[in-house]
């Protein structure tokens, strides 16, 4: 029993040995006790979310925090704790603290990163549509925002003055903001765009002389796949400053056509045509059209002129030109099956022969 107490009062670089028995017994128990303590909690996490069922749930984001915290988080945790039980010289003992609160307040970062980004997404979300594009945007603001803050708390600890650096960082700032002039406002414009939504990826819209479809949407600029299949980027700021037409915002499309028929037509079927237009459109379907209205317009040159007018209910305009054409294809059946025929420019010449 003497000789254990002399073994475990033996002293090595500073420390007895009990201390490094104790200090090993603090490790193991460490490492068990995480291992362990997070092993309950992406069962707790997994539980909860299998419970709570919801698209995008707030414990789907910690149970990614948990299960992506590097190794070398843990590692640092574990030792750092034994060590602090020990008498380390004192550049030891300093580096052990800096190194810990590095990976401390790096892992602090990602953590509340990944918190934020979910919180103000799910804010905007209440608001607005918020699209994949302004996601994105608000992630990389979120992103920039925390990492710069956790830098100047980890300058702070060292005992680093961060006003001077704020000072130079301000007067850096307005520098680069006069030099980055267009692009700033090209930025502030996507903001503007995203919030406000005049359109969203996906949506067929006019500007600036072309139409297309959008395509992306970024910090710098806006992409639109055209008519004729060519990629126009414009600058958002642009964009913002320009008239914008929403062709996807349109919930029905109204359709005005002149159709004209020759003065040979009868007095019977010209008063059966507006009847045979109105039945054409309401065959189509009520889900795809709404008719307006068939008269008989006007005496032209050569034709009597009727004015067809009703609404394709579609927000796409490929379907409603689908629609536009299986209405003029029935239109034309109609007619070839009543016998009335369509005018074109003619000129009738009656020759008086003298006898």
């Amino acid at each position: 029993m003497l000789f254990f107490a002399q073994a475990m009062s033996y002293s090595f670089l500073g420390n007895t040995v009990q201390q490094y028995c104790v200090a090993l017994i603090i490790f193991m128990l460490v490492y068990f006790l995480f291992h362990f303590f997070m092993l309950r909690v992406k069962q707790y996490l997994a539980k909860w979310i299998n419970t709570d069922k919801k698209k995008v749930h707030i414990g789907t984001v910690l149970l990614d925090i948990v299960k992506n915290i590097p190794r070398y988080f843990w590692w640092a945790l574990i030792i750092y704790l034994p060590l602090k039980t020990l008498n380390l010289v004192w550049w030891l003992d300093q580096s052990a603290d800096t190194v810990f609160v590095i990976v401390l307040v790096l892992q602090l970062i990602r953590g509340m990163n990944d918190i934020l980004q979910y919180s103000i997404v799910g804010i905007f979300s209440l608001q607005w549509e918020v699209d994949s594009t302004t996601k994105n945007i608000i992630k990389l603001t979120v992103t920039i925002s925390v990492w710069v803050l956790g830098i100047a708390i980890v300058l702070m600890n060292f005992g680093i003055q961060i006003t001077p650096l704020l000072a130079s960082l301000w007067i850096w700032g307005i520098a680069v903001a006069f030099a980055l002039k267009n692009i700033l406002e090209d930025m502030f414009s996507s903001f503007s765009i995203l919030m406000d939504k005049p359109f969203k990826v996906g949506d067929f819209i006019s500007v600036w002389g072309e139409s297309g479809t959008v395509k992306h949407i970024s910090l710098k600029s806006t992409r639109i796949k055209t008519i004729t299949g060519q990629e126009l980027i414009l600058p958002n700021k642009t964009i913002n400053e320009s008239a914008v037409n929403n062709y996807a915002w349109i919930q029905k499309r109204r359709v005005k056509q002149n159709l004209w028929v020759t003065y040979q037509t009868s007095y019977t079927l010209l008063q059966q045509i507006p009847h045979i237009l109105e039945e054409v459109v309401t065959s189509i379907g009520e889900e795809k059209t709404k008719f307006l209205w068939a008269v008989f317009k006007d005496y032209g040159p050569y034709n009597l002129t009727f004015q067809l007018v009703y609404y394709t209910k579609t927000t796409r305009y490929k379907d409603h030109l689908a629609i536009l054409e299986q209405v003029n294809f029935a239109v034309f059946e109609a007619f070839e099956k009543h016998e009335i025929n369509f005018a074109y420019p003619t000129q009738t010449l009656h020759l008086k022969k003298d006898t």
